[in-house]
């Protein structure tokens, strides 16, 4: 190849490496799915780095160092901002000082990398070949590994248990700080697989095992959070009971939706109904399984009902049945021409017939214009809930009455199992 050739492919993978690193860039902390499957990116940077290190004199202006240096500054920004993510470490620090050291060879290790690529030369390159052989990133990797699996040492679990009704923020951010840590390593072991060790991939092949099986872990912990109920009901009743004893200034729709955006930070798949209206409104309801509804009645000035599904996100196809068959139900007849309001049994009856993928059914004797409100959680996955709810009227099957127009309103929701 001409000395053209060689500088355009050690462009070319400089640059390559840095759009791996644009969305990590853009985020503020290293994307372990982003960089990890392109470590051999960064090995091949490494080797650029050490073939300019042996042509390139000191002063002498390069096309590559300066992409080099474009690079390194990108490095600088997410370091910088990661930074504030290392904050959140600070509580566990007295008790574990792992979570101090961690940071600090990473940093160390990343600085002496800097140096090697920003000012290329012997002494450099000897120093960061000394500052990994000292503070191996595959040994913190592994370190880090041996923390987590202990419930006692891992700070995602500890603050999950300690705070189960903000799961869906706590579980993001340790994993986004301990994703990032893990992939910095990674990256620091393939460049310093390129710029000290000709290319050996040995380390790399196995710190890229070791961020494998932290995403395992993760994935088993995401589903064991999603799927148990540990906040069922006692947590969610004590919100309700809250919000009906200290928000007395609000409506059934207001308050519908301040516990809508608590249960929203739930870590759960379960998707929730929040029903809310006057005391005065007579109301029936129906669940297959009465221990995934919640009835908080008679407190304060409104009813509350909380429904839970456990299957609707998994089984939208039933959820959209179940969706027109509540729509179909916009006027319904009396049941055997009785005026009476609909019992329990009646109810069950109507489910079991009409309503059949329905887990739930709450009938209120309510118009549009009455004081009630209806909220779900997870609307980008149905906007209307797991299920379906509207207003309708009961028209009488008696031609005399039907005549004289006497239309009883009700309100329904139907919720999936």
């Amino acid at each position: 190849m001409t000395v053209e050739e060689d500088t355009q492919q050690a462009l070319d993978a400089v640059k390559t490496a840095a759009t791996v690193l644009k969305e990590s860039v853009d985020a503020g902390m290293y994307i372990g799915k982003k960089c990890v499957p392109q470590l051999a990116v960064f090995v091949e940077l490494g080797l650029v780095v050490r073939t300019v290190i042996g042509f390139t004199e000191a002063g002498q202006k390069d096309p590559v160092m300066e992409e080099i240096g474009s690079l390194e500054r990108k490095l600088e920004k997410i370091e910088e901002k990661m930074k504030d993510n290392f904050q959140d470490l600070k509580a566990f620090v007295a008790e574990h000082s792992f979570y101090t050291d961690v940071p600090l060879a990473s940093k160390l290790l990343f600085q002496s990398m800097q140096d090697a690529m920003k000012t290329p030369g012997e002494d450099s390159q000897k120093e960061f070949r000394e500052q990994c052989e000292a503070t191996q990133p595959l040994e913190y990797a592994r370190r880090l590994k041996y923390q987590l699996m202990k419930p006692t040492t891992n700070p995602l679990k500890m603050t999950m248990a300690a705070h189960p009704l903000d799961g869906a923020v706590v579980f993001k951010k340790w994993n986004n700080i301990y994703d990032s840590i893990l992939t910095q390593l990674c990256l620091i072991e393939a460049i310093s697989s390129g710029l000290l060790y000709k290319k050996n991939k040995y380390r790399v092949d196995l710190i890229e095992k070791e961020y494998k099986e932290f995403e395992k872990r993760i994935q088993k912990w995401d589903h064991e959070y999603r799927t148990n109920d540990h906040y069922w009901p006692d947590a969610i009743r004590k919100i309700v009971e809250d919000v009906q004893d200290k928000r007395t200034d609000k409506n059934g729709g207001e308050k519908a939706e301040i516990i809508r955006t608590i249960l929203e930070r739930i870590f759960t798949d379960d998707i929730f109904y929040i029903t809310v209206f006057k005391n005065t409104i007579e109301h029936v309801c129906y669940a297959s399984e009465p221990s995934q509804a919640i009835l908080s009645l008679n407190r304060g000035d409104h009813k509350v009902i909380v429904y839970r599904s456990r299957k609707a996100r998994r089984e939208p196809e039933k959820v959209a049945d179940l969706k027109k068959h509540v729509e179909a139900m916009r006027t319904l007849n009396w049941p055997k021409d009785q005026y009476e309001w609909p019992k329990e049994e009646s109810l069950k009856w109507f489910a079991d017939m009409f309503l059949r993928e329905s887990g739930f059914v709450l009938m209120a004797k309510a118009r549009e214009t009455d004081d009630i409100g209806v909220q779900s959680t997870s609307k980008s996955v149905f906007e209307h809930g797991p299920g379906h709810h509207l207003f309708g009227s009961f028209r009488p099957q008696d031609s005399k009455t039907l005549a004289r127009k006497v239309f009883t309103p009700f309100f329904i929701v139907a919720g999936y199992k």
